[in-house]
């Protein structure tokens, strides 16, 4: 019998709503984000509005970028998710 792990869903409306809110909390533009991924700034503000999905890669540059871990923000949509 296979042991069932707790999984979190992570919606693209998540990570559009984590771009967008730790960018503005690190006081960047989305030029400077998208520099720094190797993207477009328009690339990237597809990500912000949802209509594109980082790569793993973009995902953990970003997140080195923040400074935050990405086990951080998972921890952090597990909280949120006991709580409502």
């Amino acid at each position: 019998m296979e042991k069932q792990q707790n999984r979190i869903k992570v919606s693209v409306e998540d990570v559009a709503r984590v771009l967008h809110t730790l960018r503005k909390k690190k006081g960047l533009t989305q030029k400077a984000v998208a520099d720094e991924l190797g993207i477009s700034q328009s690339n990237f503000s597809k990500m912000e509005n949802g209509l594109l999905e980082p790569s793993a890669i973009q995902w953990m540059t970003f997140c080195q970028l923040m400074g935050i871990s990405t086990e951080a923000l998972l921890q952090d949509k597990r909280r949120q998710k006991t709580v409502v």
